[in-house]
């Protein structure tokens, strides 16, 4: 049986640093575990959450600017993406290889969910044809996601807070569910 949370968040500013939602987790978790009376018929043994992942389309600008900010002072620094994806992803634009993230922004900011959508017809904004374009833009952006959630680092924790909260409370990454909100919050905050 498998047992899913979605979204635990606190609801006031005021409970910011209170470990309110490490406690309701726990709290369900030992109920649905059957360790309870009230719930011993459930016997859940496999735990998930479904959450969101906020400020990954911030972080990714942040990083964009960074990267032009370092290409314009000569600066040498760790590339976001390999050299494969940034060649691929350079081809499919029609940019150079230093103008990938920038560009890439640009065009979902530009077309919005509706990118995803357009299978048959080719992108304006690349050679590739829509099925083979939003194949490429899935492989990238999951990619980047998995580095934003488990890579990326702010006081050797997880940038994303989200992911600081639940890998800190023992949780693994197990998938990153492509396309899971494509609602305008989701589109502003994630992609």
């Amino acid at each position: 049986l498998v047992a899913t949370f979605y979204s635990i968040s606190n609801m006031r500013k005021g409970l910011a640093g209170i470990g309110l939602g490490e406690f309701l987790i726990r709290q369900a978790v030992q109920r649905l575990s059957g360790n309870t009376q009230e719930f011993q018929q459930c016997n859940a043994n496999v735990f998930c959450t479904l959450s969101p992942i906020p400020k990954f389309r911030k972080w990714l600008q942040e990083r964009a600017a960074l990267v032009n900010t370092n290409i314009e002072l000569g600066v040498k620094q760790a590339p976001l993406m390999s050299d494969t994806d940034i060649s691929r992803l350079a081809l499919a634009l029609c940019c150079s290889s230093h103008e990938v993230i920038s560009k890439l922004l640009e065009i979902l900011d530009h077309r919005g969910p509706e990118i995803f959508s357009l299978k048959q017809q080719q992108h304006e904004e690349s050679k590739l044809d829509g099925d083979k374009f939003v194949a490429l833009l899935e492989s990238i952006l999951m990619k980047l996601a998995a580095r934003y959630l488990v890579q990326e680092k702010r006081h050797h924790k997880p940038y994303c807070g989200v992911a600081s909260f639940h890998l800190g409370n023992g949780a693994c990454l197990d998938r990153i569910n492509w396309k899971a909100d494509l609602s305008r919050k989701g589109w502003s905050n994630s992609f």
